[in-house]
C-alpha cells in the first residue's frame, strides 16, 4: 500500500476509518500482526455489453435523480407561471385600458384576495381619473368656445379700424402720416390673420397643415427685422440685431414661422421696460438655423420655465400686463414642433431678462 493507504489501513485497525467512495478495509488479526485487505464495492451491470457502453450504474442513477429534480422544478415553475398569468390577466387588462383612457369598463375579479385588493385600488383610480378627465374635457371645451367667441367679436372692431385707416388715405396725409397709416393697415391685416389662426386652434388640437417651401434666410430675417423695428418703436424699446448666418436657404412655412417669432418678440417687448433693449440673434448651429430673442425684463419664474409653453398658461408673477391669454408661446411651440425644431426658455445669467431660443432644421422635412 502507498503511504496514504497505509495510514487509512492503520485507522481501520483502530476502528477509526470511515468508508467513502465505496472503499473498505477488512482487518484480520493474527499472532503479533494484522492482515488488512483493501477493496472496493462497485455495482456493475450483469451484461458485459451494458458495462461497455453505459455509464456506471451509480453515475447513471445520480444523473437520473438530478434530471428528475430539475424536470420537476421546471414543470412546477411553468405550471405556476401559467396559473399566475391567468390570475394577473384582469390587472393587465385593467392597466391597458386605463393607459388607453378607455375608462368606461367594469374591473374583473379573481379568487385571490391580494389580487382583488389591487384590482379594487385600480378601479378607484379608474373612477377618479374618469371624473378628472371629464372635468378637464368640459373645461377645455368651454375655453375653446370662449376663445372662439372672443375671436369672432374681435373681427368687427378690427374691420372698423382697417376701414378708417383706408379712409385716412383720402385726407391727403403727409409722407410720414401715410407711413403710419400703412403700418396700421398692415398690422390690422396681421391681427385678422392671427384671429383666423386662433379660430383654427379652437377647432383642432393642432395647427393647420403647414406648407413647407424653400425660403431665403436673409430675406426672411429682413422681414422679421422690419416687424421688430416697428414693434420696438411703438413700445419705445431699442432693437439690437445680430445676423450671422452663412446658410442661404431653409425649408419652412414662412407665414407660420413668422407669426411664431413675432409672438415671441411681442412678449419680449411687453416684458421689457421702456428704454431697454431687445436682442435678436440669427445664426447657424450644427444643422439648425437658430433664432434667439432676449429681453431685459424680470425673466421667467421657475414655474413659467416649466409650464409657459402650455395652452392658456398665464404667469402673473412675471407679467407686467394682463393682456395675454396664454396662447403666444403655446402657438410658437406648436409651430416649431411642426418644423421638427425645438423652443427653449431660459433666464439670462449676467443680467435680468429672459431668452427664447428657437432651433429650426435647415434640411428639407
Amino acid at each position: 500500500m502507498s503511504e496514504e493507504y497505509t495510514k487509512e489501513a492503520w485507522d481501520a485497525v483502530n476502528g477509526e476509518f470511515f468508508s467513502y467512495f465505496a472503499i473498505f478495509y477488512k482487518v484480520i488479526e493474527r499472532k503479533n500482526e494484522y492482515c488488512v485487505l483493501r477493496y472496493r464495492i462497485i455495482p456493475q451491470y450483469a451484461s458485459c455489453f451494458l458495462r461497455k457502453y453505459l455509464l456506471p450504474p451509480q453515475t447513471l442513477l445520480s444523473i437520473i435523480i438530478v434530471a428528475s429534480v430539475l424536470a420537476s422544478v421546471i414543470a412546477i415553475s411553468a405550471r405556476f407561471g401559467y396559473i399566475l398569468k391567468n390570475k394577473l390577466t384582469p390587472i393587465i387588462v385593467t392597466a391597458q385600458k386605463i393607459q388607453n383612457q378607455n375608462l368606461g369598463f367594469t374591473v374583473g375579479t379573481t379568487n385571490i384576495k391580494e389580487i382583488n385588493n389591487v384590482l379594487a385600488a385600480m378601479d378607484k383610480m379608474r373612477s377618479t381619473l374618469k371624473h378628472s378627465l371629464e372635468n378637464q374635457w368640459k373645461a377645455e371645451q368651454m375655453r375653446k368656445e370662449q376663445i372662439s367667441a372672443l375671436s369672432h367679436d374681435l373681427k368687427t372692431p378690427l374691420s372698423i379700424v382697417r376701414g378708417n385707416a383706408e379712409l385716412l388715405y383720402d385726407t391727403n396725409p403727409t409722407e410720414e402720416q401715410a407711413g403710419y397709416i400703412n403700418y396700421i393697415e398692415e398690422n390690422t391685416l396681421k391681427m385678422q390673420d392671427y384671429i383666423k389662426m386662433l379660430i383654427e386652434i379652437t377647432k383642432s388640437d393642432s395647427i393647420a397643415n403647414p406648407e413647407f417651401k424653400e425660403t431665403g434666410i436673409a430675406s426672411f430675417a429682413q422681414n422679421i427685422k422690419e416687424q421688430a423695428e416697428g414693434l420696438c418703436l411703438i413700445n419705445n424699446i431699442n432693437l439690437k440685431w445680430k445676423y450671422n448666418c452663412s446658410r442661404e436657404k431653409f425649408y419652412i412655412d414662412k407665414s407660420l414661422l413668422e407669426r411664431a417669432i413675432l409672438n415671441i418678440l411681442l412678449n419680449a417687448a411687453e416684458y421689457s421696460p421702456q428704454g431697454s433693449t431687445i436682442t435678436c440673434e440669427i445664426y447657424d448651429k450644427d444643422k439648425n438655423t437658430v433664432f434667439a430673442i432676449s429681453d431685459m425684463g424680470q425673466g421667467f419664474s421657475n414655474e413659467a420655465l416649466k409650464y409657459a409653453k402650455m395652452q392658456f398658461y398665464m404667469d402673473d408673477s412675471s407679467r407686467s400686463t394682463k393682456t395675454h391669454y396664454g396662447i403666444g408661446l403655446y402657438f410658437a411651440d406648436n409651430v416649431v414642433k411642426q418644423h421638427r425644431g425645438s423652443l427653449v426658455l431660459i433666464n439670462l445669467d449676467k443680467r435680468p431678462g429672459a431668452k427664447v431660443i428657437i432651433n429650426i432644421p435647415a434640411s428639407r422635412l
